[in-house]
């Protein structure tokens, strides 16, 4: 059901400087400098009556193939100063999960949604939910959010890797994919409460380190 647009006017991302980096891609964004400032959104918005795909997976709803693949490739291709993902954020994460110091770098940086998971996909129509956190992250990210919210589904797991083969398997992907497993294992700790999910990162994460060391 649509009920018309509305408008808000709310606080918009802190835009920072970027360090230099490769010529191959978008640099990392830095936290800190005389460029960084808080701008404001004027949003308009259209209310639709839409069903999530949590609980219904991609062996059930059609999407992870070239429709979700083309959405995150197209928003690859734009531009901003918004910022997702901070480098020293992954190397600390990952650091404080694993006690170990591999060399992190990220080298090709894009624009993503952030906090793609289940929950934020529709379904039968594709539409991507919730960008509060969308900017500058490591190429793959999304991929890899994907990939570590299909956990409960270990068939599932194999299948969103081979879908998105090309995001989760370049060493940024793996970089990426250890970053979401180092986040779920410190969740765990905080709760003092671990899941088999938990386990599963782990594990996951064990395996990734020896592939990446």
């Amino acid at each position: 059901m649509d009920n018309g647009p509305s408008t808000s006017l709310s606080p918009g991302p802190r835009t920072c400087g970027r360090r230099s980096g490769p010529p191959t891609g978008p640099t990392p964004p830095t936290s800190s400098g005389p460029g960084c400032s808080t701008s404001w959104v004027a949003r308009s918005t259209r209310r639709e009556e839409l069903e999530t795909v949590d609980g219904t997976p991609l062996l059930h709803t059609g999407h992870g193939s070239s429709e979700d693949r083309a959405a995150l490739e197209h928003l690859a291709r734009t531009d901003t100063d918004r910022v997702s993902l901070l480098q020293e954020d992954l190397d600390h994460s990952i650091s404080e999960a694993f006690g170990t110091s591999i060399d992190t770098t990220i080298s090709d940086w894009a624009i993503g949604h952030g906090d793609l998971h289940w929950a934020n996909l529709t379904a039968p129509r594709l539409f991507l939910l919730d960008w509060d956190g969308w900017g500058m992250m490591p190429r793959g990210l999304d991929a890899a959010k994907l990939w570590e919210s299909a956990f409960r589904v270990p068939d599932f797991t194999e299948e969103i890797t081979q879908r998105l083969t090309p995001d989760l398997t370049s060493r940024d992907g793996k970089l990426s994919r250890l970053w979401v497993c180092a986040n779920r294992i410190l969740g765990a700790r905080r709760r003092g409460k671990a899941t088999d999910q938990t386990e599963h990162a782990h594990r996951t994460g064990r395996s990734l380190l020896a592939e990446l060391s």
